[in-house]
């Protein structure tokens, strides 16, 4: 549903970065944003090894970006 109708192919690093940028605009917690990434980077990269996509888009992105998610504050 994060990414609408777009094919695996066309999904890009920054469609990854806005997705969870969204996730972290709702508020979701630390925890449920990373479980987010995680399993997106789960699924993309076994796109890869399924020869369905090149690279893996979440492999693209800074490492300081994704763990760049604050924490929820009362």
């Amino acid at each position: 549903p994060g990414f609408g109708h777009s094919r695996l192919q066309e999904i890009g690093a920054g469609d990854v970065e806005d997705f969870l940028g969204k996730r972290r605009k709702a508020r979701l917690s630390t925890a449920t944003t990373g479980g987010l990434y995680r399993l997106l980077h789960l699924v993309l990269g076994d796109a890869v090894t399924r020869r369905i996509i090149l690279v893996n888009p979440c492999d693209a992105l800074p490492k300081i970006s994704r763990m760049k998610i604050t924490a929820r504050t009362p």
